[in-house]
């Protein structure tokens, strides 16, 4: 961190600490002035961190607002960048496939329900077994259960 101070004082006041050091130069006697220096503090932090390539300011130099103080190295910005890119496609492609499984998921769904609702007329009538109204219950929980899952999905996505 680089701090620059600046004085705020005038050439009458610097005449005036000036006198007054000399006055108690003379004297053998200690003598502690004492009164108000004002300056202004202003810290400098870089937004980014990285490599610096090159400074463009000496020390002490005066510079301006918006002067290019030290120039980093971008590269691993963009690499970052390229990275952060390719990571949104991934995701964008992993929302596509997560949308078609979803759709997949709820017409599976609807075909369970009907065979399901036909599995218990048959029952019903003694022409299918317990078996197979369990089997195609189970079939339909787990194909709810894939719904659901692929909204998860989704919402994470």
């Amino acid at each position: 961190m680089t701090k620059h101070i600046r004085s705020n004082c005038t050439p009458f006041g610097a005449t005036l600490l000036l006198a007054i050091w000399i006055a108690g130069c003379g004297n053998s006697r200690a003598v502690n002035p004492s009164g108000t220096l004002e300056a202004t503090e202003v810290d400098i932090a870089a937004t980014l961190s990285g490599r610096i390539v090159e400074v463009r300011a000496a020390l002490g130099e005066q510079v301006n607002m918006g002067d290019t103080l030290i120039v980093l190295d971008t590269e691993l910005l963009r690499l970052q960048r390229a990275q952060n890119e390719a990571n949104r496609v991934s995701i964008h492609a992993q929302r596509r496939v997560t949308q078609d499984a979803l759709a997949q998921a709820k017409e599976n769904l609807k075909l369970a329900d009907v065979t399901l609702s036909r599995i218990k007329i048959l029952q019903e009538q003694g022409s299918a077994t317990a078996q197979q109204l369990d089997e195609t219950r189970t079939k339909r929980d787990v194909t709810a259960a894939q719904v659901s899952a692929a909204n998860h999905q989704l919402d994470a996505l």
